[in-house]
């Protein structure tokens, strides 16, 4: 019994890993690709590092989820109000990126939005796009993890599924597959 508990708390990182990573992935290669077309590729490092901040935005939410959930794990009589809260908090939030991706589905949207952002604060602009996308679903990951799984199996099941999404990511972008990018997003939404 214990195995199958892990192996499903493994799954089920491995799939929130893997659908958190691949949205992020799909912004930012969204991105990527409106600066080469726009002859603007040597921005890219912004991109990037609106990456980088995002992913340790994200390792800090999910160190502040930890210290929060390791003081409440103590006191036992919280602990069930603490995940039924999370729980809530985690399906709002779901619905609320549900609802976002049906309004703006299309990636002409996100780069129009980069473009503005361009125009308004060149590289900046697009520092934030990528910070902010890869922070909220990070952050997402930290809290369908934490709302629905116990233990590290499902941490290294994250683990995982990024590795599998970054692959993805590479082979998509790279290779130049055409994708109806609005229908992939509601695929995973």
């Amino acid at each position: 019994m214990a195995g199958a508990i892990l192996w499903s708390d493994f799954l089920a990182g491995s799939l929130i890993g893997l659908r958190e990573a691949v949205e992020a992935a799909l912004i930012i290669g969204v991105l990527m690709t409106w600066l080469v077309r726009s002859d603007r590729g040597s921005l890219s490092s912004w991109i990037w590092y609106g990456v980088g901040a995002g992913i340790a935005a994200s390792l800090v939410v999910a160190a502040l989820f930890a210290w929060v959930w390791g003081g409440l794990e103590s006191f036992e009589e919280h602990e069930a109000l603490f995940e039924g809260v999370l729980e809530i908090f985690a399906a709002l939030l779901l619905t609320l990126v549900i609802v976002h991706f049906i309004r703006h589905p299309s990636a002409r949207e996100l780069e129009n939005w980069a473009d503005e952002a361009f125009k308004q604060k060149h590289g900046m602009g697009l520092f934030l796009i990528s910070f902010l996308s890869v922070w909220r679903e990070g952050s997402e990951t930290v809290v369908f993890i934490g709302a629905g799984t116990e233990g590290t199996d499902a941490i290294v099941g994250v683990f995982f599924g990024i590795v599998v999404a970054t692959v993805f990511a590479y082979a998509f972008f790279t290779r130049g597959m055409e994708v109806d990018i609005s229908k992939l997003f509601k695929i995973t939404n």
